[in-house]
């Protein structure tokens, strides 16, 4: 009988190790985009999705293509000045007063549950846009892999990198 229950236990303890080393590597293989508002005002909460829109265009379309993540991380690293200068572009065309601020920092996320997966709690690398104040609700996804899901799943646009 005892080793049966040895048995199950070790059994248990490995597919405990297995959900961990799971949950460490889609942290480490994921960039998350997180975008804040100005405030929660109706034109900040309209420039922060314009501002989610035209990041996501510039940094989608230079890392469709790449496979790995730290080759997306550096990307990023090295693209901050004109990831901003999209991010500003789009604001002034807007005939927005604000200004937006990019970096690439990591960040703790809580976690977050949808109809067919859940993203663990934890600390992932995100590209941050902080708009004016940065006050107000924010947006995220996951811009590498390419899957981006909106904070509240109500609110899905389809923003994922067209094939091709």
């Amino acid at each position: 009988m005892r080793i049966i229950l040895y048995t199950i236990i070790i059994i248990l303890l490995f597919f405990i190790g297995v959900l961990i080393a799971d949950k460490y590597a889609l942290r480490t293989n994921i960039v998350r985009l997180h975008v804040v508002a100005n405030s929660d005002s109706a034109s900040d909460q309209s420039e922060k999705l314009l501002v989610r829109d035209a990041v996501l265009s510039f940094v989608q379309d230079n890392v469709k293509d790449m496979g790995d993540t730290q080759e997306v991380r550096q990307y990023i690293l090295q693209s901050l000045p004109e990831i901003e200068s999209a991010a500003n572009r789009v604001l002034k065309l807007s005939g927005s007063k604000h200004c937006a601020t990019v970096n690439f920092t990591e960040e703790s996320f809580d976690i977050r549950h949808y109809d067919t997966f859940s993203l663990p709690s934890g600390v992932y690398h995100s590209l941050r846009v902080k708009i004016g104040d940065a006050a107000g609700k924010n947006w995220w996804c996951v811009v590498f892999p390419a899957l981006c899901v909106p904070d509240n799943s109500s609110d899905f646009h389809s923003v994922a990198v067209a094939s091709g």
